[in-house]
């Protein structure tokens, strides 16, 4: 999305509103019509959207549109040239702060959360911790979050207070429990305790901690879509995790790409000639896993650029890494594709040991943004019975 997709200039508004400049100056205080300076002039651009809801006013009885389950969000903003939370670059954020700076900044939270969880959260609960091992770790969590639910009451509270404190609570239990950390971990920042996992904690922690800033809000992809769906019924954090969790296992996500394209990281990093294998892909007119062409809509994302710039500083001396980096530079050569996102938390997720599940890593950094977008569903809009324009075989007249 380019800044003209964004914004408009006063003419261009008026001329599309059918009205003089002078009318569209007085839309701004009338009709809430929101205008932006541009830096350097005394000019000002408009927000495109609220010209075409001006041009395109939705009818009371239309309720396919009126009942829309997702109207806005002011939460996430995705845009050509980067990502925002709150109107503050994710791209920036991932260079200093933590994932828990994050959750605050995106549940609106009026005081640290974080600072009030306490060291051996939920450890009380019975038999939270002693699943079944031959699942993976997510079919555990899954089994495990009714349990707390049930058993921790106060997470009933849908508050904006209340919500944003089990929300805390549950993304540091759900860190220490992929991490096979001990609960009284759990005061710890996430990244630290995942760190916990990798051969040079310090190196990766900064890492982990870059990945989890930006894996916590993608604007409306499928999983946040399904979160918000059933936040409309008003349900617990511990319910927003859940059906987060069960969405990103669906096969057109987990297996068309995750899996795929953590085996094909994995066979990048063990081959003696990474390029040649971009190579042999390219001569088979094959697509390349965890890749994406330059020129389509989604094919620059500045997270994948970002963090695969922190680790060519980071990981220079890898010799894992410099295979990957070889093979992402074929890739752009042969077909101008760049990676996705999904490629280097791919390869962090290897590099610490979840071979079978190598995003788990980044799922409380997903868990902090399906929370914030569950919250704001709940509290910023009334319950929504959305409706849908029937298409099927008319009723036959008796």
């Amino acid at each position: 999305m380019t800044d003209t997709d964004l914004y408009i200039d006063a003419a261009g508004a008026a001329d599309l509103l059918g009205i003089s400049t002078a009318t569209l100056y007085a839309y701004v205080s009338r009709k809430g019509l929101r205008s932006f300076p541009v830096p350097g002039t005394k000019k000002r651009r408009y927000w495109r959207a609220d010209i075409e809801a001006l041009r395109h006013p939705s009818t009371a009885t239309d309720p396919v549109t009126t009942q829309m389950l997702v109207k806005s969000t002011s939460l996430t903003l995705l845009t050509e040239t980067g990502l925002f939370y709150r109107g503050q670059s994710a791209i920036a954020l991932a260079d200093s702060v933590t994932l828990e700076d994050v959750a605050m900044l995106l549940w609106g939270a009026s005081s640290d959360n974080f600072g009030a969880v306490p060291p051996g959260i939920f450890s009380d609960l019975p038999d939270v911790h002693h699943p079944d091992e031959r699942l993976p770790k997510i079919d555990r969590a899954l089994s495990i979050l009714p349990i707390m639910e049930y058993a921790y009451p106060q997470g009933a509270d849908l508050s904006p207070e209340g919500f944003s404190a089990t929300s805390a609570r549950l993304v540091r239990w759900f860190a220490c429990f992929i991490s096979d950390a001990a609960p009284r971990h759990s005061d710890q920042p996430v990244h630290v305790t995942i760190s916990g996992l990798s051969p040079a904690p310090a190196l990766f922690g900064d890492l982990i901690r870059r990945a989890l800033v930006l894996a916590a809000d993608h604007e409306l992809d499928p999983t946040t879509y399904a979160v918000r769906a059933a936040a409309n019924t008003g349900i617990t954090p511990f319910g927003a995790a859940l059906v987060g969790l069960v969405a990103a296992r669906g096969q057109r996500l987990r297996r068309a790409r995750a899996l795929t394209t953590a085996r094909f990281v994995q066979h990048l990093v063990n081959s003696r000639d990474p390029a040649g294998e971009m190579v042999r892909l390219v001569r088979a007119g094959e697509p390349i896993p965890g890749f994406v062409s330059r020129d389509a809509p989604e094919g620059h994302d500045p997270r994948a650029a970002a963090l695969t710039g922190a680790m060519r500083e980071q990981l220079a001396d890898d010799s894992d890494f410099r295979r990957l980096d070889h093979a992402i530079t074929a890739a752009m050569d042969l077909r101008q594709a760049t990676p996705e996102f999904i490629l280097p938390v791919a390869f962090l997720g290897l590099k610490l040991g979840f071979e079978e599940e190598p995003l788990l890593f980044s799922t409380p950094g997903r868990l902090v943004g399906w929370l914030a977008h569950a919250q704001e569903q709940y509290t910023a809009s009334e319950f929504i019975r959305p409706r849908a324009a029937y298409t099927g075989i008319l009723p036959v007249r008796a």
